[in-house]
């Protein structure tokens, strides 16, 4: 068995990954709208087309993170709950006469 302390520092890791990731998509929204910005203030001044083009990009980008983000999120949950599952296999149920 795992002690408080060992149980509160899983915990504190787990949040801390989960926060992790939201941050860096948080980050990829931040820098996406910015160069949306950037280009109306200066798009005039780019190639046809190249403010466009990366802003397409960049938005399919952003939403493969946002995928991976919310998997990775959906998977920790998961396995999670696999293992209280077969906890209580394990350690709550009366062995079954064969």
């Amino acid at each position: 068995m795992m002690s408080d302390d060992q149980l509160y520092e899983l915990a504190q890791r787990r949040i801390d990954r989960r926060n992790r990731r939201w941050l860096l998509w948080g980050l990829d929204l931040l820098g996406w709208m910015s160069w949306l910005a950037f280009t109306a203030a200066f798009g005039d001044r780019m190639p046809d087309g190249f403010g466009a083009m990366i802003a397409i990009i960049w938005m399919g980008v952003f939403v493969l993170h946002g995928i991976v983000t919310a998997l990775s999120q959906s998977r920790d949950s998961e396995i999670e709950r696999e293992v209280a599952r077969l906890r209580r296999e394990l350690y709550d149920e009366k062995p079954k006469r064969l």
